[in-house]
């Protein structure tokens, strides 16, 4: 049965998500966000901020960005992990790894 409101069950803000943007150029950046996609994008397109896609489009000014969502997680931890497991597969050009830290399943070892 059609609802009778059509836009009900459409979310048209999307948040909790893990996102790529390719450049014109080809260099790619994967990020992720709780807060609202468009409102990270534009933050991302904006020269002046601090963001490794913002700084691109300041060095190469006639380059543009294409974004798009690739999945969504509401837990801040899946999100974190996906994006990982996403930049490892993907080894997007723009995104810098600041820290790493080597897990371990069992720290103290098996017994």
């Amino acid at each position: 049965m059609k609802s009778p409101f059509s836009l009900k069950d459409e979310n048209l803000h999307k948040s909790h998500v893990i996102y790529e943007g390719e450049c014109s150029c080809g260099e790619n950046y994967v990020g992720e966000t709780m807060r609202n996609f468009e409102v990270r994008i534009t933050e991302h397109s904006n020269i002046w901020h601090t963001s490794e896609p913002a700084r691109h489009l300041l060095e190469n000014p006639s380059h543009s960005f294409q974004w798009r969502i690739l999945c969504s997680a509401r837990s801040y931890f899946k999100r974190k992990i996906i994006e990982r497991l996403i930049t490892q597969q993907r080894s997007p050009t723009l995104n810098k790894q600041v820290n790493c830290y080597v897990a371990q399943l069992f720290p103290s070892g098996i017994t």
